[in-house]
């Protein structure tokens, strides 16, 4: 227990295995297995060095006493992807209520995705993948997959689209989650120059990064092709802040008049708003939702957390604190 009151305890030690000396790099993601009560796995996102770069590693871990700690020497590693650059390496992962893992990619990094990834659906990168982690070797693909039926792409790039691939187009999704009713999967992602994007992750879209960024052209400038993109949900300009933090869609009663709203902030002004999800099942190019901004805060909003309550956590990575949102 520290000076603060809070427990602390070691479950697992793989500092040895992870590189978090590049920008955006480390331990990413933590995802316990839905059965992890009765089959003790849990599943990690981290970086780890290959080579003389960066490479994204997603892995398997097993408790042999009860969930107290995870066995380093279990580590199974089921996929990784060797990024062009340091950043961008999204990282999250999270078990949908359809028990698959879901993953979420950056574009491996630099500026305007020079290598196109996001746009290249023969590789990983920039994308959302689902996997069935309970069949297959060393994983399973979920049958209405868009490219389901093809090469595993488990090295990251593959000789046709990828079958993991649920979604593409994403710059560097951070931090994303599931709706805790409707199971709907929500996520922010960051942006370049200009827009910051919340957007709902629906199976089998295109979200369009490098052509546009937000809902404006990118590359080319200015003509760009959009019939078969996915409009963002929202879109928040670089006035208001210059890298989004997405949240959860908020079911708790702490803070009244919120629910059904997706909660988010900014890393860089520090600022947290709500943006309503009903009415989101029609197309998003019709939809101006409410967005209500909840505080103005000095905080590096870093991640957020969801309790069995539904109420939520705000991290800070500039003090290391935990916040409630009350």
């Amino acid at each position: 227990m520290n000076s603060d009151g809070v427990v602390q305890a070691e479950v697992l030690d793989i500092r040895s295995r992870v590189n978090s000396n590049a920008n955006e790099a480390g331990l990413l993601g933590l995802a316990l297995h839905p059965d992890f009560d009765s089959n003790g796995q849990a599943f990690l996102s981290y970086t780890r060095t290959s080579g003389g770069g960066i490479e994204s590693v997603i892995a398997r871990y097993t408790s042999f006493d009860g969930g107290v700690t995870l066995n380093p020497d279990s580590e199974e590693v089921l996929l990784s992807v060797l990024q062009d650059f340091g950043n961008h390496n999204g990282g999250q992962l999270a078990f949908g209520a359809d028990g698959y893992l879901y993953v979420g990619w950056g574009d491996g990094g630099s500026g305007d995705d020079p290598n196109n990834r996001a746009q290249d659906t023969t590789n990983l990168m920039g994308t959302f993948s689902r996997m069935d982690i309970d069949n297959g070797s060393p994983y399973g693909i979920p049958l209405d997959n868009p490219f389901a039926g093809n090469e595993l792409c488990s090295q990251g790039f593959g000789g046709a689209d990828c079958p993991e691939i649920f979604a593409w187009g994403l710059r560097n999704p951070w931090r994303w989650s599931f709706d805790s009713e409707s199971g709907d999967l929500w996520a922010g992602d960051v942006g370049q120059g200009r827009f910051e994007e919340v957007n709902k992750i629906i199976l089998g879209e295109n979200y369009g990064w490098r052509i546009r960024e937000g809902a404006e052209c990118n590359i080319p400038s200015s003509g760009c092709e959009t019939h078969d993109l996915r409009d963002p949900y929202f879109v928040y300009d670089h006035s208001q802040g210059q890298s989004i933090t997405g949240g959860y869609v908020y079911h708790g009663s702490a803070v009244t008049g919120l629910d059904g709203y997706f909660v988010y902030g900014d890393f860089v002004s520090g600022k947290l708003w709500a943006v309503a999800t009903s009415g989101s099942a029609q197309p998003e190019s019709e939809l101006t939702p409410e967005n209500i901004e909840l505080l103005e805060t000095d905080l590096s909003i870093a991640s957020f957390a969801e309790n069995n309550a539904g109420e939520l956590y705000v991290l800070d990575y500039s003090s290391g604190k935990i916040y409630t949102l009350q």
